[in-house]
């Protein structure tokens, strides 16, 4: 409790009484000497409780609100210079924007293949934007895949601490690239639903007539055949690549059967 620094020019009586919301304690690896550290920091923040007037003095306002539970948070991060990984990670990002350059010219120099008779209208404009979102997703999704394994197998797998995972504020940029990665691929996959919504399927049965009726003429083949290609082609249209059941069951088995729970947390498997 802090009523001192309520009080006013010329005042006894405080207005306010200050009390510790957080505390946070940063620790800063040195880097290329793991074993050393900067002085940590400690950042404390404060809020404030207004006060009825009916204190004397300052003493008086802190002892009042002594019984009172006030909301407070104490947090310690340990975390390390990331200029060396900032660089690493910049090239990298400019290497995956030439990529994706080159992966949309080479998906539009594909489709116009196919398509000689396209023109440059809005039909055409759209299937480019399609493809533009296609291929970013895809880069940059494997670009953040690329970030995080590496990040976390050096955290993982080091003896002696000179590795720490950066701290939330420097997350924002992924977070940033994270959604909208996501969102170009739901763009695309949306013009990928639409496209195939407006396709005409015609199915031609190759089945030969087998036997004869009673009228000597070869036999028609029914057309519950038809039906049951049909109702096959829309099964295929919502079948999935992944079994959700058995990934959920091979993730309990790798965490719990084989004992490997120590990997989701956020500790050196040679220290936790």
């Amino acid at each position: 409790m802090d009523a001192a620094s309520g009080l006013a020019k010329d005042d006894s009586v405080p207005s306010v009484v200050q009390y510790l919301t957080s505390a946070t304690l940063t620790t800063t690896i040195i880097v290329y000497t793991p074993t050393n550290i900067y002085p940590p920091l400690l950042d404390l923040s404060y809020g404030t409780i207004a006060l009825d007037g009916g204190a004397e003095d300052a003493e008086d306002a802190a002892a009042a609100l002594g019984d009172k539970q006030l909301p407070s948070r104490f947090v310690s991060k340990y975390t390390m210079e990331l200029d060396e990984t900032l660089r690493v990670v910049t090239i990298v990002f400019v290497i995956a924007m030439v990529l994706w350059g080159l992966g949309w010219l080479m998906q539009m120099y594909l489709w116009m293949r196919r398509n000689q008779q396209q023109q440059i209208d809005g039909a055409f404009l759209l299937k480019a934007f399609s493809q533009l979102c296609r291929v970013f997703s895809d880069v940059f999704f494997w670009y953040l895949f690329g970030f995080c394994g590496w990040m976390y197998m050096l955290f993982k797998n080091q003896d002696e601490v000179f590795v720490m995972m950066p701290p939330d504020s420097a997350l924002r940029p992924f977070r940033a690239l994270l959604g909208c990665a996501f969102g170009a691929k739901c763009l695309h996959v949306a013009d990928f639903v639409w496209s195939q919504a407006h396709h005409d399927v015609f199915f031609v049965d190759w089945e030969q007539p087998r036997g004869v009726g009673d009228d000597k003429q070869p036999t028609q083949v029914s057309v519950w055949r038809s039906v049951f290609a049909a109702n096959e082609w829309v099964k295929l249209q919502a079948s999935r690549a992944v079994h959700v059941e058995f990934n959920l069951l091979f993730l309990l088995l790798l965490l719990r059967g084989l004992d490997q729970e120590l990997y989701a947390t956020e500790i050196p498997n040679e220290i936790g």
